[in-house]
């Protein structure tokens, strides 16, 4: 196969990408190299040189001898540490932070072994130095896991890779302030780019706390640095703070922290040099791209599904079909008005929109309850969840009730007991009863007759129904013989699908909605059992194609067996005749009233 000189340079050009991931490698290890603590204590270049490549080690090497202090035992450190791990690292099964680890205290134990056979250092030096490889070690733990999941080559949990990533940071910056004053201002435009970026993505614990490793890194390499410290984590507290107005209000915490420092220590320090870093660390926040400062977050956030909570604003609940209209609907003058509105919609937006998701799926229920979880922080929930609950009306301007009624007898009667009527009241509202009258047979069927006869002709001249109830009671106690009577009656308004349902040792009513069966009712004392009606009342809800179903106390069926019917239903007299015959109790009066909302 022959190779034309094109394609021998096409295969011998290398990737920039690779070019750029070298030199970063090499950039990083002299950095890391010329830093050096207590004058001559510099462990951060052993640490990187145990995980990092050829070029990283190369440029690491360099910083120690640009420091030009005990530049052979380093050289030896980082050399062992380096071959340590790249034979060591298929032959010993741990991952590759505890590896790094061990890589560099096997580097510091040689390179203190080797100052023996160089005069200069004494026994004493040489065992500082032996024994500095454990602090080395942490830092080689730290430096990896964040080298490795910068490359996404490994997976931490969150909060371990956020502190070994500003560690990390937090020692470069220092790295880059060592080169010189020129870089001195780099490194704390760096720094407050940094935070402003923490601040505006994380919680308050999370932004001070990367503050607090940057500020301890400063302290431990120039004591005199004590200052920038200060402005450094006064302002991390005062952008987290300020971050709900906005990207500028952050910058302005900086400088407002810059300002009470300087007044602190009597403009010992330069404080207009600082202003200028803040604004030109506040210039790259405010106009860099959202795409670029994302980026720059994953580095210290990357996506989890498990723990999306570290961010403050993620927002990663969104609002869903109708739903979304229906906040700026409902939204606009409810929620501006509230002084609750930052906290619910900045704070807690996840919380937030989640309830306001929520409503449409829980009122879809026909009883009318307000949605617990909206209650929880909302103080006018009521309110947006009645204009939620005017959305789920059908927009039709009027209903129509198309209904039919049924019964059966008691085994060995020959008249049923119960009494089932439909009605229209003075205020257009239609009202469906079932009355049960005490026992069975004729006596019951005249008793139950003349209470749906008393009710009907009370609410159709205006009476309320409350005033209705408390006279068919007083009249059932007055008839001296024990009477008493259960009553079920619903009130539907055919403008707007709401009603009303009142029970009195009534049995359940059953919607069908949706192909859904739901059940309303509770127990409930019968009239003429007190001196006052003490009835079960619920407000509902009623939306087109629903089917109601009304029974009577004697009625017993499986809700399975009322779904079939209702999927199956032709008409409404055929339902209520297939309900009716389904009842498994046939020792008592049955009535049915089946009710289709159209």
């Amino acid at each position: 196969m022959k190779l034309t000189a094109a394609k021998i340079s096409e295969k011998a050009k290398i990737p920039a990408k690779m070019v750029a991931k070298y030199a970063l490698d090499a950039g990083i290890g002299f950095l890391l190299a010329n830093i050096s603590t207590a004058q001559s204590f510099a462990p951060f270049g052993i640490a990187y040189a145990s995980n990092t490549t050829l070029f990283g080690l190369l440029g690491t090497i360099s910083g120690y001898a640009m420091m030009g202090h005990d530049f052979w035992r380093y050289l030896i450190a980082v050399v062992v540490a380096y071959v340590a791990r790249i034979v060591m690292q298929n032959v010993i099964d741990v991952s590759p932070q505890i590896g790094a680890f061990f890589y560099t205290v096997w580097g510091s134990i040689v390179g203190g072994a080797g100052g023996i056979f160089i005069y200069s250092y004494t026994f004493r030096e040489n065992l500082l130095f032996m024994l500095s490889g454990a602090i080395s070690g942490l830092f080689a733990y730290v430096f990896t896991v964040a080298r490795l999941s910068t490359y996404k080559k490994i997976s931490v949990p969150e909060k371990i890779n956020y502190i070994c990533f500003f560690v990390t940071m937090s020692v470069l910056i220092v790295g880059i302030m060592a080169l010189g004053e020129i870089f001195t201002s780099v490194g704390v435009v760096l720094s407050i780019f940094m935070l402003l970026c923490v601040s505006g993505s994380c919680g308050f614990l999370y932004a001070s706390g990367g503050a607090m490793f940057v500020s301890f890194a400063l302290c431990l390499y120039n004591t005199s640095y004590l200052w920038l410290s200060g402005v450094i984590i006064l302002g991390t507290v005062f952008a987290s703070v300020l971050k709900e107005l906005g990207k500028n209000s952050q910058v302005i915490g900086f400088l407002l922290s810059n300002v009470l420092v300087g007044i602190y220590y009597g403009g010992s320090y330069n404080m207009w040099s600082m202003l200028a870093n803040i604004v030109i660390a506040g210039i790259l926040y405010t106009f860099l791209p959202k795409k670029t400062l994302n980026r720059i977050t994953s580095l210290y956030l990357p996506k989890s599904k498990k723990k999306d909570y570290i961010l403050v604003k993620k927002q990663q609940m969104k609002p869903q079909g109708r739903s979304k209209q229906k906040l700026e609907e409902v939204g606009s003058p409810v929620c501006n008005k509230c002084p609750k509105k930052m906290l619910c919609w900045i704070k807690n937006y996840d919380r937030t929109v989640h309830s306001f998701n929520m409503i449409p799926k829980e009122i879809m229920a026909p009883t009318v309850n307000n949605p617990s979880e909206i209650l929880n922080f909302c103080d006018n929930a009521e309110k947006i969840v009645s204009e939620y609950r005017k959305d789920v009306i059908n927009s039709e301007k009027s209903f129509i009730l198309d209904y039919s009624k049924t019964g059966i007898c008691k085994i060995g009667e020959k008249v049923c007991g119960d009494t089932g009527n439909v009605f229209t009241t003075s205020d257009n509202r239609c009202v469906i009863t079932i009355c049960d009258g005490m026992g069975s047979g004729h006596d019951a069927a005249k008793e139950s007759q003349e209470i749906s006869f008393l009710i009907e002709n009370m609410l159709k001249k205006g009476f309320d129904k409350n005033d209705a109830l408390l006279f068919v009671n007083q009249t059932l106690l007055m008839n001296g013989k024990g009477s008493i009577a259960g009553l079920d009656m619903l009130f539907i308004d055919l403008l707007n699908g709401s009603g009303r349902i009142i029970k009195a040792n009534a049995a359940p009513t059953y919607v069908y909605r949706h192909g859904n069966i739901y059940e309303i009712g509770k127990a409930s004392v019968p009239l003429g059992a007190l001196d006052s009606p003490d009835c079960f009342e619920q407000n509902c809800i009623f939306l087109k194609d629903d089917i109601i179903i009304m029974v009577s106390d004697g009625f017993e069926c499986d809700k399975q067996v009322l779904k079939e019917c209702c999927k199956n239903m032709k008409d409404c007299l055929g339902a209520a005749n297939a309900i009716a015959e389904k009842s498994n109790k046939p020792n008592d009066d049955v009535t049915v009233i089946v009710a289709k909302i159209a």
